[in-house]
């Protein structure tokens, strides 16, 4: 049974986060965007995982424990029922964030026992009307698999945080609050916090976007919002013209450029120094990059 996470965070530790599932898979071979043409929806890529390869999800969690992982995210992202409907499986939205909320708890309890499990759940459009009821569901039914935290994640408009936050606290968890695009969409943090005044948010976090607009907006969220912060960044991937109908043929092909482990670890560095307690990565990082992010993150932690 982990340390309570707030606790934690309240004494100024500092959390290591895992980096990118979708990416982290489609490198292991696993088609989450198959038949998508570049620019094109992508649909539920965490269902279609579950049911190709569980084994491989596994894994991917496994690995980020590993490389010091404290905190890891289900592989749940989009499993609502309007996002499975796409898929033709919007009815069995329960069944799989059970078997991922299971998945992930159980792979914490076999490498770290010590490490904690998000429940990491994404509006299925923006300012979408049913975003309330289906993230609720959702983290409802995560909560019962064991999972410790709530973070309703890629959330872009200050309505859709509103409907996260408040679907999210009711479950009685902690919730942390990931920001989608902190540079073109939610642009202003004072703005942010001022929307969820009044409601829980244990945590604030600037999620993909990249790693230099982050650096960019943390200081702002710092200085707007009093409570725990942190940033998991998208390093991007190299983009293809087109995607045919091959199914073995990926949207996007990763590519880590100038964001190398250890140049992603630097900029963690550097949001550890603006105030940020908690540290991972987005999409096309690995578990490379979290074992670069290790040293830094506890070598700083009090």
């Amino acid at each position: 049974m982990p340390k309570d996470i707030m606790t934690r965070l309240q004494n100024n530790e500092l959390l290591l986060m895992d980096g990118g599932t979708g990416s982290e898979l489609q490198r292991r071979g696993i088609g989450i965007a198959r038949g998508v043409t570049l620019g094109g929806d992508i649909g539920p890529w965490s269902a279609r995982a579950l049911g190709e390869s569980p084994d491989t999800v596994s894994a991917v969690h496994e690995d980020y424990l590993k490389a010091g992982a404290d905190i890891i995210i289900t592989n749940t992202f989009w499993s609502n029922p309007t996002r499975l409907s796409m898929d033709g499986i919007g009815d069995r939205w329960k069944d799989y964030n059970k078997i991922a909320g299971e998945l992930a708890v159980r792979a914490r309890d076999s490498i770290n026992p010590e490490a904690y499990v998000a429940a990491g759940i994404a509006p299925p459009h923006n300012d979408y009307p049913g975003t309330f009821k289906e993230l609720r569901g959702q983290a409802e039914v995560l909560a019962q698999t064991g999972v410790d935290v709530i973070l309703p994640e890629y959330v872009g408009s200050l309505n859709d945080c509103q409907q996260a936050v408040d679907a999210c606290s009711e479950i009685g968890l902690p919730v942390f609050l990931g920001v989608k695009h902190v540079n073109e969409r939610l642009k202003d943090p004072v703005a942010l916090v001022k929307a969820l005044e009044g409601r829980r948010v244990d945590a604030i976090l600037a999620m993909c976007t990249l790693p230099d607009k982050t650096s960019k907006r943390l200081p702002e969220l710092r200085k707007a919002f009093d409570g725990v912060i942190g940033a998991y960044a998208n390093i991007g991937y190299e983009t293809s013209e087109e995607v045919t109908g091959d199914p073995n043929q990926q949207m996007r092909e990763i590519n880590w450029g100038e964001n190398s482990p250890e140049k992603y670890a630097a900029y963690g560095k550097e949001w550890i120094g603006m105030g940020a307690q908690i540290i991972g990565g987005c999409c096309a990082t690995g578990p490379e990059h979290i074992a670069a992010l290790r040293p830094i993150v506890k070598g700083l932690s009090n």
